[in-house]
């Protein structure tokens, strides 16, 4: 009982005494400060789009008579449009953002052993981004469009204007595209005081900083399209007849268009900025050992990109195109203007490009006494 009793006042003695010793010992304070941050962004994206489109229009009107036969204009006209889309985007901002401050108290009027202050900062910044797009779209067409009237008659034909029309337009469009900005900015503050006016060991102050900032992105984009158009239009009439043929204009006009476009691209545009302050106090009036300042700072930045664009664009155009009246008789043969007429446009158009402007900026003051 009384060994325990006097482990027991030694152990109250001995925690009383502690404060009381390093308020004359005049140990100092310390202080750390950490900050990490990361980002991770991983994206795919895909589209695909696809149109088969064959319109068949037409027109056969077919009179057999003993008699005179009158007919009146025969047509087939035919409008026919095909569009395919296919958009594919990623898009990834990154926005990393620090600021510490940081201020330790110094050993000024200190009259003993006199420890010092001491500090450390420490900030680590990382951001990655990885995107994948990739879009196709396709568009094929096939119109057909046909006006064939036949007339066989054993007396007169007197027949209208006869005329096959056709429009027919063929679109394919396919967009892939990433976006990737990356915005990492840091500021660090640091303020540790000295040994003014110390009358003992005075060791003392000390200050670090370090700061670390990583991007790192990676992008690819592919954009494919296709347009196959193949529109077909013709006007036949035929008559046979034993008497006269009266017959009016005969015609076939087409109007073809083929479109294809692709686009592909990237953009990753990347700003890293630091900013360090750094203020040491000296050992100014100091009477004794005097040890003292010490000051550190560090700033690394690195940023690596890679990108990849590929667009591909095809268009395959075979317009067929045709009047073809065939007129037989035993009599006279009048027949109004015969024409075949076509206009005919095939498109195509690829765009890749890539984007990668990188700015660092990195500033770094220092003051020690």
């Amino acid at each position: 009982m009384k060994r325990t009793l006097i482990a027991f006042v030694a152990t109250v003695a001995a925690a009383v005494a502690v404060p009381a010793v390093a308020a004359a010992e005049n140990g100092g304070p310390g202080a750390l400060q950490a900050s990490i941050q990361a980002a991770v962004a991983e994206q795919i994206s895909a589209a695909s789009s696809a149109v088969q489109q064959t319109p068949v229009n037409g027109n056969a009107p077919v009179t057999i008579s003993a008699g005179g036969v009158t007919s009146g204009p025969s047509s087939a006209n035919q409008n026919a449009e095909a569009k395919s889309h296919a958009d594919s985007s990623n898009s990834a901002p990154t926005s990393q953002w620090t600021n510490q401050s940081q201020s330790v108290g110094g050993t000024a009027y200190c009259a003993a052993g006199c420890g010092g202050a001491g500090a450390a900062q420490a900030n680590g910044q990382a951001s990655k981004t990885e995107q994948v797009s990739a879009a196709q779209s396709a568009t094929e067409q096939t119109p057909v469009n046909g006006n064939a009237p036949v007339t066989i008659s054993a007396g007169d034909v007197t027949s209208g204007p006869s005329s096959a029309n056709q429009n027919a337009a063929a679109k394919s469009h396919a967009g892939s595209s990433n976006s990737a900005p990356t915005n990492q900015s840091s500021s660090q503050g640091q303020s540790v005081g000295g040994t003014d006016a110390c009358k003992g060991g005075c060791g003392g102050a000390g200050g670090a900083q370090l700061n670390a900032q990583y991007s790192e992105t990676a992008q690819a984009s592919a954009a494919k399209s296709d347009t196959k158009q193949t529109p077909v239009n013709g006007n036949a009439p035929v008559t046979i007849s034993a008497g006269d043929v009266t017959s009016g204009p005969s015609s076939a006009n087409q109007n073809a268009e083929a479109k294809s476009h692709a686009d592909s691209w990237n953009s990753a545009p990347t700003n890293q900025s630091s900013k360090q302050a750094q203020t040491v106090g000296g050992t100014g009036s100091c009477v004794a050992g005097c040890g003292g300042a010490g000051a550190a700072q560090l700033n690394a930045q690195k940023s690596a990109t890679a990108q990849m664009s590929a667009a591909s664009s095809s268009t395959q155009q075979t317009p067929v195109n045709g009047n073809a009246p065939v007129t037989i008789s035993a009599g006279g043969v009048t027949s109004g203007p015969s024409s075949a007429n076509q206009n005919a446009a095939a498109h195509s158009g690829a765009g890749s490009s890539n984007s990668a402007p990188t700015n660092q900026w990195g500033t770094q003051s220092q003051s020690v006494a």
